[in-house]
């Protein structure tokens, strides 16, 4: 990929709005001018787009701060826009972030991109709280652990607000949540069925590369420059349970942080992975996890689903 150009997904973009940027499509290998700044994208040309199932567009990088400016006019400023649109808006930027963060998890930039998608993330979903449900139902061809990621970090960052954290906490708490299963798919080539399966339906060989994979995400981010401790270690041990029986390390004593990002997790694997619908996990985690996650915050996602 020319480091010049940088992919965004056609999903953030809307037709017949002035874009403020140069777009561009990529054919044989070359970039090719396609709309330029002053412009918007006619409906039949986007429209075209669609049929022709282009996921991805491209802007030059010297122009992400203008891509930035028309995300943010059409979140905030356009009252046509409804929120099924700006949930696959926001879905795909973040999508794209973590796509950078996949190829190069143990770069400054990936910092860079996680603190990004989960500000955007935050300021998306406090504009319009009925986005949360909007995620979990939302239909995309992206892999199961961008989906996973995105409907952990959501919910998270609901739970944290009503716990009414401040917003150090509450970028920490997304952040991690966006980067906790970072190490997966370098720890198995058939990652994906992680997302899809149960724990008891793997070999011992994948139970191993599962349970060591909170540890080895936060190892892998750990030589990143400026990277937060908590979030390290909210990575770390997003899969353990107050209950002891979680991993790697059966930890009982978690901070509100750790427990917020624990039940977040779980919940958006059975949901986004699972496809398991909300008011199923709701019951069975009443029946079957009491005093493995936190009962306010069960009490909290369920108010919040319900809601």
């Amino acid at each position: 990929m020319n480091e010049q150009f940088v992919p965004i997904r056609l999903t953030t973009l809307r037709p017949e709005v002035t874009l403020g940027f140069l777009l561009l499509l990529k054919v044989n290998g070359q970039f090719i001018k396609y709309i330029n700044p002053e412009d918007s994208i006619e409906t039949h040309r986007f429209n075209n787009l669609v049929q022709k199932k282009v996921r991805k567009v491209y802007i030059q990088a010297s122009d992400e701060a203008q891509y930035q400016k028309y995300l943010d006019r059409l979140l905030v400023s356009d009252e046509n826009i409804t929120v099924q649109e700006k949930t696959e808006l926001i879905a795909g930027q973040v999508a794209d972030s973590l796509e950078s963060i996949y190829a190069q998890p143990d770069s400054v930039y990936a910092l860079a991109h996680s603190e990004k998608a989960a500000l955007s993330l935050m300021n998306a979903t406090e504009l319009s709280p009925e986005m949360l449900k909007e995620l979990f139902g939302l239909e995309s061809e992206d892999d199961v652990t961008i989906k996973c990621a995105i409907c952990t970090c959501a919910t998270a960052i609901a739970l944290a607000r009503l716990k009414k954290l401040d917003q150090e906490q509450i970028k920490n708490i997304a952040t991690a949540s966006l980067l906790c299963d970072i190490s997966l798919p370098r720890l198995h080539q058939d990652y994906q069925k992680f997302f899809t399966k149960n724990l008891e339906e793997f070999s011992p060989e994948e139970v191993k590369a599962y349970k060591e994979h909170p540890q080895r995400s936060a190892e892998l981010l750990q030589s990143i420059p400026k990277i937060s401790s908590t979030v390290l270690s909210l990575i770390a041990n997003h899969e353990e349970k107050i209950s002891g029986k979680g991993f790697p390390k059966g930890s009982t004593k978690l901070s509100l942080e750790e427990k917020i990002v624990s039940l977040s997790n779980h919940f958006a694997l059975k949901s986004a992975g699972h496809k398991i619908p909300k008011e199923q996990i709701l019951r069975d985690m009443f029946l079957n996890d009491l005093g493995s996650y936190d009962l306010e915050l069960m009490n909290f996602l369920k108010k919040i689903m319900g809601n």
